[in-house]
């Protein structure tokens, strides 16, 4: 179990959701910036919604947060 939490990021379109992007938040990725990407060719055509999320797993800390930057959609 990670020791933090979790990250994801979600596809929304035509009301289905689709984990597009996440893991675990562990000690080894806490205050250090990760690449990471996926492909949204499979919705070429369609209106879409990203959703990003974090979550805590009760870990005693006062906050759980997660920074998003460099977001690019190309096609």
């Amino acid at each position: 179990e990670p020791k933090y939490g979790y990250y994801e990021v979600d596809v929304v379109s035509g009301g289905k959701t689709t984990l597009c992007y996440g893991g675990p938040n562990n000690s080894d990725t806490v205050l250090k910036w990760k690449e990471g990407g996926c492909s949204l060719a499979k919705f070429g055509g369609e209106k879409v919604t990203l959703k990003f999320y974090v979550y805590d797993n009760g870990y005693k800390s006062k906050y759980v947060n997660w920074y998003v930057d460099d977001v690019t959609v190309s096609g």
